[in-house]
């Protein structure tokens, strides 16, 4: 996986000359992403952004959990969250490659 590792975090916004307010996810000192932030929706993106290291770590175990007890029952709820899980965890993970 090619990503910085985290944990991000969301920086508080500051004024720029040309975009207005940005919001920057940060970790460790270096820059990941900025979000010009206009509205609500926008600073509750640059906070999903900065969870996702965390969000993708809470991915992979938790499939490794659906995935145990899917095969040790006929869930099909549980069968069809482990799809989902995995589905998330190949869209952070994939390469242009």
């Amino acid at each position: 996986m090619a990503h910085t590792p985290g944990p991000w975090e969301r920086s508080s916004s500051y004024e720029t000359g040309n975009c207005g307010d940005l919001v920057v996810a940060i970790t460790k000192g270096r820059f990941i992403a900025e979000v010009a932030v206009n509205d609500e929706e926008q600073d509750d993106n640059a906070r999903l952004i900065a969870a996702a290291p965390d969000l993708l770590a809470a991915c992979t175990l938790a499939a490794k959990f659906v995935a145990k007890y899917t095969a040790d029952t006929e869930s099909v709820i549980a069968r069809r969250a482990l799809r989902r899980i995995e589905a998330a965890i190949e869209k952070a993970e994939e390469t242009d490659e």
